[in-house]
Order: C-alpha cells, then sequence, then structure tokens
C-alpha cells in the first residue's frame, strides 16, 4: 500500500512538474535555449517526456536506451541535418532482449531556423493524427529549451501543426499547417505547440 501512495505521488509531482515548467525565471530559461542551441531534442506528449541530445547525436537510438521509447516516423525526415527515411515499425534495438514498453509517432517537428534548418525538436505521441481526435498541445516550449525559439516546423502522420505566442496553447497563432518553412509574425516568439487531424 505504502509503495503504490509514493507511485502515485511521484506520478502527480511528475505531471504538475511537467505541466508547470517554464515558469522558472526568464534568465534560467534563456541559459537552457542557449545550452540546447546545437542539440537535437524530443518530446513524447502523450507520456510527458522529453529528452536531447548533442548535434550528430542518434537521437532515436538514446531516446530508446534512455526512455524505452521507439520511434516511429511514417515520412522522411531531417533531424539536425541529416535525412531519416522513412521507418513504418519501431526502429532501434534495446540493450536487453525486452520489447520496449511504448513506441511513438512523430507528429512534427520544430526547428530553429526558417527552411527546416538548425537544431531541431520532434515531437511525438502514442500514434499519428485522427479526424475528430482532440489537439495535443506542449503547454509550454520554455522548460524544454525551444520557448522563442522555432523559426518552422512540419507536421507527419497526418497532423496539422499550430504555434502559439502564450504558454497553455493561447495568444497570437500561426497555423494549422503541414508545412511551416517560416513562422513570420511568430519567428522566434512560440511558447506552446499543437498538433490535430
Amino acid at each position: 500500500m505504502k509503495s503504490t501512495g509514493l507511485r502515485i505521488g511521484a506520478a502527480i509531482a511528475g505531471v504538475i512538474g511537467f505541466a508547470s515548467i517554464g515558469t522558472a525565471p526568464a534568465v534560467a530559461a534563456e541559459s537552457v535555449e542557449a545550452r540546447n542551441a546545437t542539440e537535437s531534442c524530443w518530446t513524447d506528449v502523450s507520456l510527458n517526456e522529453s529528452l536531447c541530445v548533442p548535434a550528430g547525436g542518434d537521437l532515436f537510438a538514446r531516446v530508446l536506451e534512455e526512455k524505452g521509447v521507439r520511434i516511429i516516423n511514417t515520412e522522411e525526415i531531417v533531424i539536425g541535418g541529416k535525412l531519416i527515411p522513412a521507418v513504418t515499425e519501431a526502429q532501434g534495438e534495446l540493450a536487453s532482449s525486452e520489447a520496449a514498453p511504448f513506441a511513438a509517432t512523430v507528429r512534427a517537428i520544430l526547428y530553429d531556423d526558417i527552411n527546416y534548418g538548425g537544431g531541431s525538436h520532434v515531437v511525438t505521441a502514442s500514434g499519428g493524427c485522427v479526424a475528430g481526435a482532440p489537439e495535443l498541445v506542449i503547454y509550454s516550449l520554455h522548460g524544454l529549451g525551444w520557448g522563442d525559439r522555432a523559426s518552422s516546423f512540419r507536421t507527419y502522420a497526418g497532423c496539422v501543426g499550430r504555434i502559439y505566442s502564450e504558454i497553455g496553447g493561447s495568444g497570437a497563432t500561426y497555423g494549422f499547417t503541414s508545412a511551416a518553412p517560416q513562422l513570420y509574425a511568430l519567428n522566434d516568439k512560440g511558447s506552446s505547440f499543437g498538433t490535430r487531424a
């Protein structure tokens, strides 16, 4: 009974911590963003998990190794300047013979620069976008090192994306669209991001 209560408490603390990301002072957020400028990052909106790797690192392999999540990309994608071919099955190998507990589908990629260049942030969820399903929103990009940073994005797996100027999926918006080679007035001003069918 005691361990169940601890697990529930830890889960609640994890959710609260993820939901309140971005409430740190601007100085802290800027230092995280500066540190991540050349990294490739990943966030899963179903799991509330994220991870960044240095430029040139294998993001998919690290996510599998450290988080136990296999990433599926249904189309060719560019991460950290590298073209990754489409894979319809989860890729990568676990260190043990156990199966990964979760497979995540690439829904969108945010990029530092216009025309899909620079550092990248892969957004995944438990599946692609389905008509009638609610929008899945990353409520704060700031705590992930991506607040006021994205300059372009692309979507995949039947999704369209929208970037918001404020946390919580509010404020001025750009999208819903599947391809945004630049964000015009919201260039380097996005605070949250959502995907839907």
